[in-house]
């Protein structure tokens, strides 16, 4: 039992800390900085890895039982297994909130990107008028959207 709570502890923290890689993360898509952004993305394949194996750890620890039935069992420690699945299920639940808000903003920039990026091929002419105006119907919704982004 107490190897389980050693797994569950260290699971714990490596959700933590993925977590606070993916708000590094956040801050890295929204100021582009290409490079943390690379190196944010190394550190989450390394603690999902080993998030991964902690996992299996404790499946092989807990004979397959949930943590409700092992904290049911007469003599465990009830009280610690409990409170450590409370405190797995919010960290894990704010992790999915994370990537959801990261995965938006990606979403957002490449949607932003996309809307420029035939204005500034250089291999098409036209995009602008002399006067200045947007020539194309599709450019201009993208010139509506990215105004009101």
């Amino acid at each position: 039992m107490e190897e389980l709570l050693t797994t569950l502890q260290a699971q714990l923290a490596t959700i933590t800390a993925l977590t606070e890689i993916i708000r590094r993360e956040r801050g890295a898509i929204a100021e582009n900085e290409l490079t943390l952004l690379q190196r944010c993305q190394q550190e989450k394949a390394e603690y999902q890895l080993r998030l991964r194996r902690l996992e299996e750890k404790r499946e092989l620890s807990a004979d397959g039982k949930s943590l409700r039935e092992l904290a049911a069992v007469p003599g465990a420690p009830t009280e610690q297994l409990l409170t450590l699945r409370q405190k797995m299920q919010f960290a894990l639940r704010e992790l999915k909130i994370e990537n959801e808000t990261n995965a938006l903003y990606l979403k957002h920039e490449l949607a932003y990107i996309d809307c420029f990026r035939p204005l500034i091929n250089t291999q098409r002419t036209g995009g602008y008028t002399q006067t200045g105006k947007v020539s194309t119907r599709q450019n201009l919704a993208c010139t509506i959207v990215s105004a009101l982004a």
